[in-house]
């Protein structure tokens, strides 16, 4: 699959270079983003404002504003860029491969040298420590690839493996990282002399228009692979998103990245990667943004249609709530959002196409607009106050960006909108303007009326067997689908069902961060209730949300009641889980809880 790229020479030194590229300090050209034309150099940095002290070079005495590569790290003074660029060993890691290159799973390591790195070395298990003294500063104390994340310390004892070792396995998210060997950069065009000239010239100009720079070819034995590809709106929540496209560069592939602003939308990134298998997207922005991707995957006709997890960096995120992404992000570790994508389980996802026609029996307004802004529905779409209100703020955000800075400032630009329409009821006489508004959401409901519009009952729970109603239930409490949850809850289906691994809806909602169904059954069941154990390795809810680090879980368990001293079948307390699982602050805490577990239950066996 392959993209068509301009080659003219206005368009590699105008606004195509201007875009990709900024000004050094000598007035030299430094790439400030990933280069996807046809001049594209393999181990070229991409450079970025940073605000860390230091310099790679060594024994460095310049000063003033320093950029930092995001593929691999590297920290430099801008006036050392064109010094760094001519030394081989401070190359970038390579992220294609030419046309003409061999084929391999795995790329090699890229070694980069750090004078500064927390934790610990992964050779010898030794802390790294870090050169306080004067003569010592300018010492590299480790030795990282850029790919795995793997880092030693620079000594020949622990780095001599990462040197001799030419195959890298990428690391933790090796299923979602692209390797290099994916991306192939295709050759330039050459012409048979045995063209005519008007033939020759045809072609030129067709190619010039159609230039095909990248393709992006799967090797064989890849089939187990889950590659991601990431779109991020940097404008969302407060220009937060370019931070996170920055953390992701580093993670990933810096061309499995997509900016959603500068790279003119979501069609060239799905372009270049919409014939490789099992392909997942994650969009990092608000409900727009999301909004934008799937519309557009929608016209292209992705066949099969990749699944899409969001990141919710808007204002509202009610899509993202939905979905049980989360109502914001919250600094999250983004390696945490990676493994959840790669495990997560896809569910289908319900869009609508809008088809609004203009009533002749009305006189016209000036203020109105003929079309819409999107025609798809996504989960739901609003009229009158509250889509207002949408509307002005995108508007103004879009004339204004530098007063849109903080999410904050997005919640109050809403609440003082919405107060106005409030005030000024505009929208009071909407229901006498709409004759029926129907959306058939399942066959067979009913649909229920309101203020003269007709709306389909989407919840309504018919009378089913037993059996099915406890698949219903503990899928629901997976997907943390509370109206339904509730719903069957009502209808008499008992919260300690299970399935065939004993697994019950506390263990499902607890497994899969479903708080909301974990805060009704706690206060709908007896105490008892919450220390269940299932079938395959005798582990309660509390078991289960320390194994997957559910903080938030963890704590409403603990403060219901749940047991902190209970055994697995392996001998496992859930604090011993979450030290398995690198939670080091949730280990701490269930270990104070648990010592006041066992202090309260001394003094009550004492009472007694």
């Amino acid at each position: 699959m392959s993209l068509p790229h301009t080659t003219s020479k206005k368009a590699e030194s105008g606004n195509d270079r201007a875009g990709n590229w900024i000004y050094n300090t000598k007035k030299e050209w430094i790439s400030n983003k990933v280069d996807w034309s046809t001049s594209a150099i393999n181990g070229s940095h991409i450079w970025l404002d940073a605000e860390a002290h230091g310099c790679h070079i060594q024994d460095c005495k310049k000063t003033g504003s320093r950029k930092k590569c995001a593929s691999c790290k590297v920290l430099v003074h801008e006036k050392c860029i064109d010094q760094l660029e001519r030394i081989n060993s401070c190359k970038c890691r390579p992220t294609f491969v030419e046309g003409s290159a061999p084929k391999v799973p795995y790329p090699q390591h890229h070694v980069a040298h750090r004078r500064k790195q927390e934790g610990k070395c992964d050779k010898c298990g030794k802390y790294f420590q870090s050169k306080l003294s004067f003569q010592t500063t300018k010492d590299m104390i480790s030795v990282i690839c850029s790919w795995c994340k793997k880092a030693v310390h620079n000594k020949p004892e622990c780095s001599k493996d990462m040197y001799m070792d030419e195959k890298c396995t990428l690391g933790l998210h090796h299923n979602l990282i692209v390797p290099p060997s994916w991306i192939v950069k295709l050759p330039p065009r050459k012409y048979s002399t045995a063209q005519g000239s008007r033939q020759r010239r045809a072609t030129r100009r067709r190619s010039s228009r159609e230039r095909r720079a990248f393709l992006i070819k799967p090797i064989p034995g890849s089939e187990d692979k889950v590659p991601v590809i990431v779109f991020v709106n940097p404008k969302s929540g407060g220009n937060q998103g370019s931070k996170i496209m920055e953390k992701f560069q580093w993670l990933l592939n810096p061309r499995q990245v997509f900016d959603l602003m500068s790279d003119g939308g979501p069609h060239f990134g799905l372009e270049l990667y919409r014939k490789v298998p099992n392909l997942r997207i994650l969009v990092c922005g608000g409900d727009g943004s999301v909004g934008w991707v799937l519309s557009e995957i929608d016209r292209m006709k992705l066949n099969p249609t990749p699944p899409v997890a969001v990141l919710p960096l808007g204002t509202g995120n009610d899509l993202s709530r939905f979905l049980g992404w989360g109502s914001g992000y919250t600094d999250e570790p983004l390696s945490r959002v990676l493994t959840q994508i790669e495990g997560g389980v896809v569910e289908k996802f319900d869009r609508w196409n809008l088809d609004v026609r203009i009533n002749s029996q009305v006189e016209r307004s000036d203020e109105g607009q003929n079309k819409l802004p999107l025609s798809v529905m996504n989960n739901y779409f609003s009229l009158g106050a509250d889509a207002d209100v949408c509307l002005e703020f995108h508007e103004s955000r879009e004339a204004n960006p530098d007063k849109f800075t903080s999410r904050l400032r997005n919640l109050m630009f809403y609440g003082k909108a919405g107060g106005r329409q409030v005030l000024q009821s505009k929208f009071k006489d909407l229901h006498k303007c709409i004759d029926r508004l129907l959306v058939p959401l399942s066959p067979g409901l009913p649909y229920t009326k309101h203020n003269g519009m007709t709306f389909n009952s989407a919840k309504s729970i018919s009378t089913v067997d037993k059996e099915t109603m406890k698949k219903m239930l503990l899928q629901a409490a997976r997907k943390g689908d509370i109206e339904e949850f509730t719903a069957l809850h009502l209808a008499e289906a008992s919260l300690i069902w299970c399935d065939s691994r004993g697994y019950t809806s506390l263990h499902l909602a607890a497994k899969y961060g479903r708080k909301n169904i974990v805060k009704y059954i706690i206060s709908n069941v007896q105490k008892c209730v919450l220390d269940l154990v299932d079938n395959e390795r005798g582990q309660t809810p509390l078991h289960k949300a320390s194994y997957y680090q559910r903080r938030t879980i963890c704590n409403m368990l603990v403060n219901a009641g749940a047991s902190l001293t209970r055994l697995d079948l392996e001998g496992n307390t859930p604090r011993l889980l979450a030290l398995q699982s690198n939670d080091g602050e949730l280990a701490k805490y269930l270990e104070n809880q648990e010592r006041l577990q066992i202090i309260a239950s001394d003094d009550h066996e004492t009472a007694v």
